[in-house]
C-alpha cells in the first residue's frame, strides 16, 4: 500500500512555549524560529511513516508561500493556480504524440489504456486551470472507461475525443495555461439584489401524451417582467428526458433574457439560475455531467457566457416556489394563473421569444442519453 500525493494548508506564525519564550529548533544545521506550517509538516510525514508508509525525501514540497501539488502551482503570493511550462510541454507532447499516432480506417486513433489513463489524469489536474478544461475531457473520458474498446481492452478514441484532444493541445500552448487563473471563493458573488446581477426563474413538464408539456422562465430585467414560454415537441418529449429538458428549458431562459438585457443596455456581470431540478443545478454548479446531452448544454452555455464575461451560479428553489415558472411550462389555465401573478407584481410583463440557436435541440437529441459510468 501506499499514500500517493498528499497537500495541507497551515497558519504560518512562529510558536512560542507556555511562558512566552520563542521557540528555537536546529534544522540542517541552522538555528531557525518554530513555525506552525512546519511543526504540522513533520507531524503529517510522522503519521505517513507510524502507519507503515514509506516518504520519498526528493519528492517532498517543504512548507513555502508557493507549491506544485498534482502538476499544478498554487502561489499564494500572486494568489493563482497554474501549469509550469514544464508541465505543459510535458502534457502538450503527450497529446500531440497521440494526435500524430497512425489512424484506424475509420479516422479513430488506438492507444493503449495505460497511456490514455495517465493523460487523462494530467488533463484533469490541468483543468483546474484552463477554463472550460473540464468540459473538454468528456468523450476523452468515455474513451479512458473503454467505450468502443477493441479486443485485448486496446482503447478507441472517438472522433469527438480526438477533439477534444486537438482543443488540448492548443490550450497547452498558450501563456494564459502558464498565468494561470485567480484563487477566489464563492463568498464574494454578489447577492441576487447587487447591481449587475441578473435572476431568472425556469421550469420545464414533461408528460407523454401531452401537448400541454413545454418550458417556462421569467426575470426582471430593467423594471420590466420579461418570459419566455412555449411547448416542447413530440420528438422531444420522446427523445429526451426531463433532466435535458430542465437545463435546455434553464439556457433558452438565461439567454433570453441576457440578450434583452444587452438590448437595454443593462450590464450583467453575474447570472443567478434558480430550478427545481437536481440534476440540471449541479450539472451546471459542477460542470461535469455522466449525460452526454447533459455535457453539450452545459458545454453551450459555458463557452458563451465565458464569452460573455458573465460569472453564473445555479441555485435550488422548492418546486412549491417555483410556481410561476412551473405555470408557464404547463401552458392553458396554468399559465394564465402565472400570468396573473406576474401582472400583480405592478410591472409591465412582456413575452419574448427564444433565439433559435438556444431553442432548436436537433443536436442534442442526436446524442446519446446513455450515462457515462464513472
Amino acid at each position: 500500500m501506499y499514500v500517493d500525493d498528499v497537500g495541507g494548508v497551515s497558519i504560518d506564525d512562529e510558536l512560542f512555549d507556555s511562558s512566552g519564550r520563542e521557540i528555537w529548533v536546529l534544522r540542517d544545521g541552522i538555528s531557525v524560529r518554530q513555525t506552525r506550517a512546519f511543526l504540522h509538516f513533520e507531524a503529517a510525514i510522522g503519521v505517513i511513516l507510524h502507519f507503515g508508509h514509506s516518504d520519498s525525501i526528493d519528492k517532498r514540497d517543504y512548507p513555502g508561500l508557493d507549491s506544485v501539488f498534482l502538476g499544478v502551482t498554487i502561489d499564494l503570493v500572486l494568489l493563482t493556480l497554474s501549469l509550469s511550462a514544464a508541465k505543459a510541454l510535458d502534457y502538450r507532447l503527450i497529446v500531440l504524440s497521440i494526435l500524430e499516432s497512425i489512424p484506424l480506417p475509420n479516422g479513430t486513433v488506438s492507444v493503449q489504456p495505460s497511456v490514455l489513463s495517465s493523460l487523462t489524469h494530467k488533463l484533469l489536474h490541468a483543468a483546474s486551470v484552463a477554463p472550460l478544461g473540464r468540459q473538454h475531457l468528456f468523450h476523452i473520458m468515455r474513451s479512458a472507461r473503454g467505450e468502443g474498446a477493441l479486443p485485448g481492452g486496446v482503447r478507441v478514441l472517438s472522433h469527438a475525443a480526438l477533439r477534444e484532444l486537438r482543443w488540448w493541445e492548443q490550450v497547452l500552448s498558450q501563456e494564459a495555461v502558464r498565468e494561470g487563473v485567480p484563487l477566489a471563493s464563492r463568498t464574494i458573488f454578489p447577492i441576487p439584489s447587487d447591481t449587475g446581477v441578473l435572476v431568472a426563474y425556469s421550469d420545464a413538464s414533461r408528460e407523454i401524451g401531452s401537448a400541454a408539456s413545454g418550458y417556462g422562465a421569467w426575470a426582471v430585467v430593467d423594471g420590466v417582467v420579461y418570459y419566455v414560454e412555449g411547448r416542447w415537441t413530440d420528438a422531444e418529449v420522446k427523445r429526451l428526458d426531463i433532466n435535458v429538458l430542465e437545463l435546455l428549458a434553464m439556457n433558452i431562459g438565461s439567454f433570453a433574457f441576457l440578450r434583452v438585457a444587452a438590448e437595454r443596455g443593462v450590464v450583467v456581470t453575474h447570472l443567478v439560475e434558480f430550478t427545481d431540478n437536481t440534476a440540471a443545478e449541479h450539472s451546471v454548479e459542477r460542470g461535469k455531467p455522466k449525460s452526454p446531452r447533459l455535457g453539450e448544454l452545459v458545454r453551450q452555455r459555458y463557452v458563451a457566457l465565458q464569452a460573455a464575461g458573465i460569472s453564473a451560479s445555479p441555485e435550488r428553489v422548492a418546486s412549491v416556489d417555483n410556481d410561476v415558472a412551473d405555470g408557464l411550462s404547463r401552458g392553458g389555465s396554468m399559465m394564465a394563473d402565472a400570468l396573473r401573478t406576474l401582472a400583480a407584481a405592478g410591472y409591465p410583463v412582456v413575452r419574448l421569444e427564444p433565439s433559435s440557436e438556444w431553442r432548436d435541440s436537433k443536436y442534442i437529441r442526436s446524442l446519446s442519453g446513455k450515462p457515462l459510468q464513472l
